[in-house]
């Protein structure tokens, strides 16, 4: 088994330049904070391509008092435009 490609890429435009997207293999990226302060609101996610044209994606939001939210989502690529 070949070890995985990580790499760091910039912020996207629509994130907070705080956040990092690590993308792992061709069909996993992760987005989080660079840092995590405590009291402050952040999220996590995830993305996975389960099949060529259906990705999934988890969202996980902290506010001041901590894990508040969990988001699963589901998309057809072919509809994403970029």
């Amino acid at each position: 088994m070949s070890s995985p490609v990580v790499s760091f890429e910039n912020p996207t435009e629509h994130l907070n330049p705080n956040y990092y997207n690590l993308n792992l293999y061709t069909d996993i990226s992760i987005t989080c904070p660079q840092t995590i302060e405590e009291g402050k609101e952040f999220f996590a996610a995830v993305n996975w391509l389960i099949e060529p044209n259906l990705l999934q994606r988890g969202i996980r939001q902290h506010n001041e008092s901590g894990f508040t939210q969990l988001t699963l989502e589901t998309l057809n690529t072919n509809l994403i435009l970029f």
